[in-house]
């Protein structure tokens, strides 16, 4: 039996999680821990987890926890790691997990000595949309990818996640000491994992930013140049502060074009010479669950698993942006 602790009590478990980890004889959330205690209760009822604790360090006292759930903003998720990795063996943390590559480095030393599984929330691996992409790139029907752009511009109160409607009510995803960065950082994450799952590995990133409205202390504006080692190259722009609210995914193959968004639109659109395919994939609600059955199937099937891609991934988006900074 998985017996699940949870650290957090925010939007990312309230929204995207919900009853996820409650699979009959197989797996259950036993405690959840958040400095937000009244939420914490909240969630609790609601989902039907278990005992709010008041103390982090009182999971400890309970030895058949053997799963450890990090939903926390990223400047706590070292912290976490580094407490419960000797006692909790499997640990799924959401991304980014550091706000820096000097952190993430020691997580993955941590994960090696202490011989965690270690899972990141790149959900949208696991989504109908993003595997139907992947099986008409693997079928090779449109040819071979040559390049792939992206981007990403809303206004202030138009963030998938964390609109800002008054100056000075900056969300936390756009504060540097507790997310890293801005959207490169936070919605980037998930569109380079996507890249790499779709693509190929990624060789290098350069990028080169702005702050022209100077509303937050980390860029407002990046833009991106990627390299894949399989020579595939491409370019993606994060704009946090322009009227056009956009989200689009292109990938050019030789033999056609495939079209999407991440966030917001639910069309996938396939274009092969002069013919256009559509379909619709609307994401799941709660976005998490297919990611936490996977993590869940990993975990009982007894086999070590440790996301190095995942943490090799965030290593270069932080060091891509420490030559600008």
């Amino acid at each position: 039996m998985l017996n699940w602790a949870i650290i957090g009590s925010g939007d990312v478990v309230e929204r995207l999680v919900q009853k996820s980890f409650n699979i009959k004889n197989k797996s259950k959330v036993k405690y959840i821990y958040s400095i937000d205690k009244k939420n914490a209760h909240k969630i609790s009822k609601k989902f039907n987890y278990g005992a709010v604790v008041n103390s982090y360090k009182d999971i400890l006292k309970d030895k058949s926890v053997n799963c450890l759930y990090v939903a926390t903003p990223p400047s706590t998720h070292f912290f976490y790691i580094k407490f419960f990795s000797k006692n909790i063996k499997n640990i799924l943390c959401e991304k980014p997990i550091g706000i820096s590559s000097k952190e993430i480095r020691k997580i993955k030393n941590l994960v090696i000595k202490n011989k965690n599984n270690f899972f990141i929330a790149f959900y949208r691996r696991f989504h109908k949309r993003f595997l139907y992409i992947k099986k008409i790139i693997n079928s090779k029907k449109l040819g071979k990818p040559i390049f792939f752009r992206y981007l990403l511009s809303h206004d202030l109160d138009s963030h998938p996640t964390a609109p800002i409607f008054k100056k000075g009510n900056i969300p936390w995803r756009f504060n540097k000491s507790i997310a890293g960065g801005g959207n490169y950082i936070d919605m980037g994450t998930h569109f380079l994992d996507l890249v790499t799952i779709l693509l190929g590995k990624i060789d290098k990133i350069e990028t080169n930013d702005s702050n022209f409205k100077k509303i937050y202390k980390v860029e407002e504006t990046l833009a991106a140049n990627i390299k894949l080692k399989n020579n595939v190259c491409g370019q993606a722009i994060w704009s946090s502060v322009v009227n056009d609210k956009i989200d689009l995914f292109e990938i050019f193959f030789t033999g056609g074009r495939l079209q999407f968004s991440l966030n917001f639109n639910d069309l996938v659109i396939v274009k092969k010479n002069k013919t256009f395919l559509s379909k619709k994939f609307k994401m799941p609600e709660p976005l998490h669950k297919n990611l936490i059955k996977d993590t869940i199937q990993k975990i009982i099937s007894k086999k070590r698993f440790v996301d190095f891609s995942g943490i090799d991934l965030s290593l270069k988006q932080f060091e891509s942006i420490n030559k600008i900074r």
